[in-house]
């Protein structure tokens, strides 16, 4: 950092206001009441529980004869696609297109990081969801073939391990280790449950035939979240992701300042002119700027993570100088919610990352608004006023009737079974796609369960999160870590006011974020032991 004279002034400034609050009165009085806090938590029963080291894998949670069963069955056919390769190994590898074609799937996170690149630009007029499902089929059958001659070299291996002790069998714990996803849980558990029941509640929807056909949609993050968190086991493998992610964000981005300076048209279905006067909203490739801002929340916590990863200066200002570009088009999306949502998703990055400048920010924030533009200021005060809240707040109605009657087994995914029942519940002249808020859509969906299930799997997986970073300081997986955490919760709160999981390519996002977080966690688990345990000089301690 000493290499710029620009950022040591940054950074001096910065370090001098960091000394002052923590000499001020403020802090002591704020360190009194968290000491204090500590003092009177230790020991609970709430305590315990945030402090206990969660389990990172099915038969870890599990550790049933259900589980290594299910575990042996899926282990099966990739035990057959090595066997299988290993009688054509012979005719194989002396082909120059089958040494060809192993080369290039052993940078298998290219071809994730081309995907995730490919459905950011390309333009929402362009874009379909059947090229989507094909890309994700095309990886999953490209990541069938790489396990092929895995599994084969974790076979070859357990076979010199089973001469050596005299074993006659190979186990499916033989193969542990060799990049076989049947071999080590990576996925938490938890989202196998959500999986199956969103199934069960796709076949027994009240319109069975949309409720299948948004399942198969729907599968296509689902798919690629897997083959990610199977796939990515180094740091090195995940930073050429978030490469991707940023490159394709910021070529949005440039091509959303240039829709913007060209003149968009007032789209009056999407503003309240009487209240909010004529403004343009940018929505770049994404189709409507709602859609699009949301893209953007989930995205932006990503270069920040970039930024304080990468060691050298001047990769440190290319990063800060292209996260400007998707804050300027979040900023011309005119999304209130979002911009919110991204206050809230930056709060909660600095929390997890550096906790100490939580109040300096809220009394920046609070000294900061006088000097906001007119324009978002405005725009914020409108929220409750305009035609848009009361919309949501007409649609909201109908939907908790409709909830109150259907909350154990909910309706079925998509939008007819809603649109089917909302009539009944509702005397709002339009008929929404869906309820506009995201838990309750959730819930309206798949039942109870299914929104128990979704919300457990994101509570393991912020607690797992919680734990790597404040208990045990794993600053290697620390940053991506912060910014999955912080990108899932700043579109949640969006989520109060919109159904975020409506555009495919949002719903795409969100869970390959997930991913992004699982992947993390696991990295981060296979630096310090499978649940994450101290250093011998931590346990000393």
């Amino acid at each position: 950092m000493s290499d710029s004279l620009i950022l040591n002034h940054i950074w001096r400034i910065v370090y001098s206001i960091i000394l002052l609050y923590r000499e001020s009165l403020f802090a002591k009085l704020l360190g009194g009441f968290s000491d204090k806090a500590k003092t009177w938590l230790k020991g609970s029963a709430v305590w315990n529980f945030l402090a206990r080291t969660e389990r990172t894998s099915f038969a870890a949670a599990c550790g049933s004869s259900i589980v290594r069963g299910a575990t042996f069955v899926l282990a099966a056919p990739f035990i057959l696609l090595g066997k299988t390769y290993r009688g054509l190994s012979v005719y194989l590898e002396n082909s120059l297109f089958w040494r060809a074609l192993k080369a290039f799937l052993s940078k298998f996170e290219i071809l994730i990081g081309a995907y995730l690149l490919l459905q950011t630009i390309i333009p929402h007029q362009y874009w379909h969801n059947q090229y989507a499902l094909a890309a994700s089929l095309l990886l999953a059958a490209l990541l069938l073939v790489r396990r092929s001659y895995d599994t084969d070299a974790a076979l070859s291996s357990a076979s010199v391990a089973a001469m050596k002790t005299s074993s006659s069998s190979i186990s499916v714990a033989g193969v542990r280790g060799h990049g076989s996803s049947y071999g080590k849980g990576r996925a938490d558990f938890v989202f196998f449950l959500y999986l199956l029941i969103l199934f069960l509640s796709s076949v027994t929807s009240i319109v069975p035939s949309d409720s299948i056909r948004i399942f198969t949609v729907n599968m296509i993050p689902l798919i690629l979240m897997l083959i990610m968190v199977d796939v990515i086991r180094e740091r090195k493998q995940l930073d050429r992701i978030i490469c991707f992610l940023i490159a394709g964000v910021s070529l949005a981005s440039l091509y959303g300042i240039w829709q913007y300076i060209n003149g968009i048209p007032v789209d009056e279905s999407m503003v309240d002119v009487t209240v909010s006067g004529s403004i343009s909203r940018a929505f770049a490739t994404m189709g409507n700027p709602n859609n699009y801002a949301e893209y953007l929340v989930l995205a932006i916590p990503f270069y920040a993570a970039a930024f304080l990863n990468t060691k050298k200066v001047p990769g440190k200002l290319a990063v800060a100088a292209l996260a400007l570009l998707p804050i300027l088009n979040l900023y011309l999306t005119q999304s209130r919610s979002s911009w919110l949502g991204f206050a809230l998703a930056a709060c909660v990055f600095i929390f997890i990352v550096e906790r100490r400048l939580i109040p300096i920010m809220a009394i920046a924030a609070v000294a900061a608004y006088p000097l906001l533009p007119s324009s978002i200021k405005d725009r914020l005060a409108t929220i409750g006023r305009d035609s848009s809240s009361r919309y949501r707040v007409n649609i909201w109605q109908g939907s908790f009737r409709i909830l109150k009657d259907y909350w154990v087994t909910g309706i079925g995914t998509g939008p007819m079974p809603f649109m089917k029942l909302f009539r009944r519940y509702s005397t709002f002249t339009d008929l929404p796609a869906h309820s506009h808020m995201f838990p309750m859509q959730v819930w309206l969906e798949t039942g109870i369960a299914g929104f128990t299930a979704f919300f457990w799997m994101m509570a393991r997986l912020f607690k797992k999160g919680v734990t790597v970073v404040f208990r045990h300081n794993n600053k290697d997986m620390k940053y991506y870590i912060a910014a999955s955490m912080a990108a899932i919760t700043g579109v949640t709160f969006i989520g109060i006011f919109e159904y975020v999981w409506f555009y495919p390519r949002v719903y795409a996002l969100f869970w390959i974020i997930t991913g992004i977080l699982m992947i993390s966690l696991n990295i981060a688990a296979d630096g310090r032991g499978s649940d994450v345990m101290p250093h011998k000089e931590e346990q000393a301690s």
